[in-house]
């Protein structure tokens, strides 16, 4: 899958623990140029649950092309006092060691939702949930990026993942900016030479 920022996803794996089955799709993406968000929104349906509304789903995916961030928006519907989601999101620097295996980065962290430092909570008990971080190493490629869904007595069947991709194309490049330049210039060398 290709955004139209030309970052490529790619290399999807699902696991799930606690349900029979789980079938995952993507619903839709969207590609924001003003503020560079890439978003993928996952659609998913479970099997029977070993316990009804508990389950642990894994999704983990590659992106290529340049991202700089990652942030995920989630809503939890509680079934029971108590209830809720849990979402941790994780992008690292090489790939993961396999499905099943939680979400401890193999390599370099480069960031891990929730940032408890930052206030987030990364639960839903039916609020809805968002968190977000930038990589300080700025844009990087490839990023491996793995999501450990956390059901407890809860249901959830969409989740919202968003990737930061910079320079937004409402952003103008340098080279952008060279042409404006010399185009001004251009014009005052005109306007001087009208005045003679």
């Amino acid at each position: 899958m290709t955004g139209d920022s030309g970052v490529v996803f790619s290399n999807f794996v699902v696991s799930v623990v606690g349900a029979s089955s789980l079938t995952v799709g993507i619903a839709g993406d969207s590609y924001n140029a003003v503020t560079g968000d890439l978003t993928l929104d996952f659609q998913w349906s479970l099997g029977v649950e070993s316990v009804p509304n508990t389950a642990d789903i894994e999704i983990s995916y590659t992106v290529t092309g340049g991202t700089s961030g990652i942030d995920d928006i989630f809503q939890a519907t509680p079934q029971g006092p108590g209830g809720n989601a849990t979402v941790t999101e994780i992008a690292c620097s090489t790939p993961f060691a396999g499905v099943g295996t939680g979400t401890a980065c193999p390599g370099t962290t480069l960031a891990q939702l929730p940032d408890t430092g930052l206030g987030q909570s990364g639960t839903s008990s039916g609020q809805s949930e968002s968190d977000s971080e930038s990589f300080s190493q700025g844009i990087v490629s490839p990023v491996y990026v793995k999501n450990d869904i956390a059901l407890e007595d809860a249901t959830m069947s969409e989740f919202t993942d968003s990737n930061l991709t910079f320079p937004p194309s409402g952003v103008p490049e340098p080279m952008t900016f060279s042409l404006i330049g010399a185009g001004l210039l251009g014009l005052g060398f005109m306007g001087r030479r009208l005045k003679r």
